[in-house]
């Protein structure tokens, strides 16, 4: 997996009908203390709803900024959000 790749669910996976799969990125300024990481590299994988997995294929550093936009530069993120893009 690479920064800005996206892996795909299938419907109904994690329990929901909404999520559509998962956008890995870079740590860039999100504060990392106090949390237990593997020895670098490593990715985080953001929680993404079905809608917004278009945009994570065609144009995933939108989608990144405007979810940086959205929720600032929070590592715990919320499931259960207003999606980003119709």
């Amino acid at each position: 997996m690479s920064n800005l790749g996206h892996m795909v669910f299938a419907p109904g996976s994690l329990g929901s009908q909404d999520v559509g799969g998962y956008l890995f990125i870079r740590q860039s300024y999100q504060c990392l203390q106090q949390l237990t990481l593997p020895d670098p590299p490593f990715l985080f994988a953001v929680l993404l709803q079905k809608w917004e997995m278009p945009w994570a294929r065609a144009f995933p550093l939108r989608l990144m900024l405007r979810l940086g936009g959205e929720f600032r530069c929070m590592l715990v993120f919320v499931l259960l959000y207003a999606r980003l893009y119709f």
